[in-house]
């Protein structure tokens, strides 16, 4: 439970450093995940929370860095004292990072709360073993918020769903929040969370989900698309007020929805005709 009679509350929301050079290294250096923006905007948009980014893979030439390659969690503990951590737990590669890191702020009294594809199954209860006081199972900008509000004291914790956690040793595990289907209930992501960094690429999306049911993969599941509009209004915010150019769509497969897609192409291509200015986009 957090203190009570603080006015305001920081939650700092962490991408941890890759562990050595890998296909993502060059890329990672201009862009930032989407992920823990998403999570951080939402977070920000509570009454009586602050939050921000630190994307460890991308600190800029003044960023607080480490001995490790990784973030200076001391500096910034001193300078911006957070009272919950998240961290991203995309890729699997970074876990080792991210437990050591965890450990570090719970060692400071720090509520610490993890999420991303790499907690499924027995990694769940692996992370829980390794300075992580909550799970966040699948989509999170929902779950954030309710998980916050308990943590202040404002719910009961065994009535936010999506979540597992340790209770007096005991592992209890919360029913599945339903997938997202109404995306415009979301705000659109805020890129001025993320601290420090040099972004250049900004990472956008529409669907969510994938119906190829790969064996490798942890993404599955029916895709759930938002509106055309609502991805060209995410690159007009960008385009408007970070004089963003250059974008990358994180869908798993772009073109699953064949006509919606040709619709959302025709309308960015009508847009950069209006604005006198070519986009590049990867997808």
């Amino acid at each position: 439970m957090l203190e009570t009679l603080k006015k305001r509350y920081r939650f700092r929301m962490i991408a941890p450093v890759y562990p050595a050079f890998n296909i993502y290294s060059n890329i990672a250096s201009c862009t930032t995940a989407l992920g823990p923006v998403y999570v951080a905007t939402n977070v920000n948009k509570m009454a009586r929370w602050d939050a921000e980014v630190i994307d460890e893979n991308n600190l800029r030439q003044h960023g607080p860095r480490s001995k490790d390659c990784g973030a200076d969690h001391e500096f910034l503990q001193q300078q911006r004292p957070a009272d919950v951590v998240g961290f991203y737990g995309g890729l699997t590669s970074t876990i080792p990072c991210l437990y050591k890191v965890a450990q570090f702020y719970k060692d400071k009294g720090v509520v610490t709360i993890a999420g991303g594809q790499h907690f499924v199954e027995d990694h769940i209860m692996d992370a829980l073993s390794h300075g992580i006081d909550y799970i966040v199972i699948g989509e999170g900008e929902e779950t954030i918020q309710e998980l916050l509000e308990a943590i202040e004291g404002k719910r009961e914790i065994l009535g936010v769903k999506g979540i597992a956690f340790l209770r007096n040793g005991e592992f209890i595990r919360m029913h599945e929040r339903e997938p997202l289907l109404d995306f415009d209930k979301l705000p659109l992501p805020d890129f001025s969370l993320v601290r420090y960094a040099r972004l250049k690429v900004y990472p956008v999306e529409r669907i969510r989900g994938c119906g190829m049911e790969c064996e490798f993969c942890t993404v599955k599941g029916k895709p759930r698309a938002a509106c055309p509009e609502r991805l060209l209004e995410q690159i007009r915010l960008l385009v408007e007020t970070r004089a963003a150019r250059h974008f990358f769509i994180i869908d798993d497969l772009f073109g699953q929805h064949r006509t919606e897609t040709v619709q959302l192409c025709y309308e960015l291509r009508n847009y950069q005709k209006r604005i006198g200015t070519r986009l590049d986009f990867t997808a």
